[in-house]
């Protein structure tokens, strides 16, 4: 929901004008964006690893 409300809000366009003084806490929030979309690859990749040794080993006994 607060993806929608920025865009609702124009947040997501910066002004070239200020860019610098909302740098910082762009950075940070994107960093944080990143690195939940990354954890969660990785949860999605373990899982996707577990299923296929499960049914491989399933197959041959």
């Amino acid at each position: 929901m607060q993806l929608v409300a920025r865009y609702m809000n124009r947040k997501h366009l910066i002004d070239v004008t200020e860019i610098f003084s909302v740098l910082n806490t762009e950075k940070k929030y994107r960093m944080i964006k990143i690195g939940f979309y990354l954890a969660l690859f990785i949860v999605v990749l373990f899982r996707l690893v577990v299923t296929a040794v499960e049914l491989i080993l399933d197959e041959d006994g």
